[in-house]
């Protein structure tokens, strides 16, 4: 005995197959590009880390500059007569290695030694310099240091600025404090592309 279907119900599941089959397609490439971007954002994070650590490694052989550490045989051993003074302005300008002219600041309160917010960088600033230049606006992480060579696409860099206010209340008032410093450092990641910039002040004992 023979059963007659409906016309409209001719190859059904055959439409219905393909409707399924098109649903799993689209959820197996949105899942492929989800791990794929989540991929790319765990390996940028990873070299921003990566430039992080770059950068904080330059600012600890700026702060060693300027500590004079013994342990550093290479170290440029750097003194006060290593930076214009006294102050001129608080412009300043970077030059030889890195080391800035000394610049100008005013105290928030005379009664305490507590220094407003610093000034910008100065505008003259090249982060973009050669690794082998050791005598531009900033210097390459290594040059005065036995440090070991880092995997990164570009040395990290840095300057060192220091800046001088008067202190009125230790003395006549054309006595200056210097002894207020601070270290920029840039650092980049495997990718070039992948840049983080420190900044650290530092107060030197007298």
């Amino acid at each position: 005995m023979k059963h007659k279907y409906p016309g409209g119900e001719r190859g059904a599941v055959l439409i219905v197959s393909l409707i399924f089959l098109v649903i799993l397609t689209m959820l197996g490439v949105t899942a492929m590009s989800s791990t794929t971007f989540e991929e790319r954002m765990a390996g940028n994070a990873r070299d921003a880390s990566i430039a992080h650590h770059a950068a904080e490694a330059a600012l600890r052989e700026a702060r060693d500059e300027i500590l004079d550490l013994p342990t550093l045989p290479k170290s440029r051993h750097l003194a006060m007569s290593s930076f214009s003074l006294p102050p001129v302005d608080n412009t300043g300008k970077c030059a030889d290695g890195g080391v800035c002219q000394s610049r100008q600041i005013l105290l928030a309160d005379p009664a305490i030694n507590k220094p407003v917010t610093l000034p910008e960088i100065p505008a003259n600033v090249d982060w973009t310099e050669n690794d082998n230049q050791s005598t531009g606006t900033t210097v390459p992480y290594g040059t005065w240091s036995n440090a070991q060579k880092l995997e990164v696409s570009r040395k990290p860099r840095y300057t060192i600025e220091l800046f001088c206010a008067p202190m009125a209340y230790e003395g006549p008032s054309a006595d200056v404090l210097c002894r207020l410093y601070r270290f920029t450092a840039v650092g980049w990641g495997k990718n070039p592309n992948t840049q983080v910039t420190l900044q650290e002040t530092y107060l030197k004992d007298k």
